[in-house]
C-alpha cells in the first residue's frame, strides 16, 4: 500500500525527495517556499542528526570495549 505524496513539484509533478533543495531535481524549477523546510525545521533536523551521530559513536565505542573485554577474557 502506497501513501500519497503531498510534496510534488508544481511544474513537472514529480516527487520532491529532498525538501532542503530550492529547485526540483528533475525540471530545475524553483520549489515553492511552503514545500521546502523552514530554517527552524532544518535546525531541528540538523540537531537530531548531530545527536544521532553522537549516540552512534558512543554505541560503537561501547561495542568495541565489550569486544576487547571478551577477547581479553578468552585469552586468560
Amino acid at each position: 500500500m502506497t501513501r500519497p505524496n503531498r510534496f510534488s513539484c508544481p511544474n513537472c509533478g514529480r516527487t520532491i525527495y529532498n525538501r532542503r533543495n530550492t529547485r526540483c531535481e528533475f525540471c530545475d524549477a524553483l520549489i515553492p517556499v511552503e514545500l521546502s523546510y523552514s530554517a527552524e525545521q532544518l535546525a531541528v533536523i540538523d540537531a537530531d542528526h548531530a545527536r544521532n551521530e553522537w549516540v552512534r559513536a558512543r554505541l560503537a565505542r561501547e561495542a568495541e570495549e565489550r569486544e576487547q573485554a571478551r577477547i581479553k577474557r578468552r585469552e586468560t
